[in-house]
């Protein structure tokens, strides 16, 4: 699958550990295989295969092929009706993380909407709060899992808003 292999080669790429060599090549075929045959794509797989074009440095004609799929099924993916941005879904700002971001130009008209969403949408204590659930699943377990999502989404929110010049450095 997609997800999370993508993302998992991803990462033996960029610690760049030549002992899986064999490994991330069987794994690119297959990679190369799935996407030549998608119609279709959800955004979990579409971030893992983001991860992996991000780390696919040494994979020239892999990463031009993935490129190209990322972007033919962009539109399929990223949410741009801002009225659903508080609901679970893909945002542009988690495509195009800035200004020098390959996908930038192709968001663009987007982004200045998802950046005010961003700083409009956080909670009184600065933090932002999921915009999913476990539902009944684990209750106990989620009130903590809340709250430590909630400080990775503090991480990413802020290093987005760094990355366009949105605040100060201290």
């Amino acid at each position: 699958n997609l997800n999370p292999t993508s993302e998992i080669v991803s990462y033996f790429i960029y610690y760049n550990n030549q002992r899986y060599s064999e490994f991330i090549e069987n794994s690119i075929k297959n990679i190369k295989n799935e996407i030549s045959n998608r119609k279709a794509i959800g955004m979990h797989d579409y971030l893992c295969l983001m991860r992996l074009y991000k780390n696919c440095n040494h994979h020239d004609d892999f990463k031009i092929l993935l490129k190209d799929f990322l972007i033919k099924k962009l539109y399929n993916v990223v949410e741009l009706n801002t009225d659903k941005w508080d609901q679970y879904c893909l945002q542009p700002l988690q495509i195009a993380e800035s200004p020098k971001s390959e996908f930038y130009p192709i968001l663009k008209k987007y982004i200045p909407l998802n950046l005010k969403y961003v700083i409009d949408s956080h909670n009184h204590d600065g933090s932002w709060a999921p915009a999913w659930s476990w539902g009944n699943y684990h209750k106990e377990s989620w009130e903590r899992a809340q709250e430590e999502w909630k400080g990775v989404l503090i991480y990413e929110h802020l290093k987005i808003l760094k990355n366009y010049d949105l605040i100060e450095n201290a």
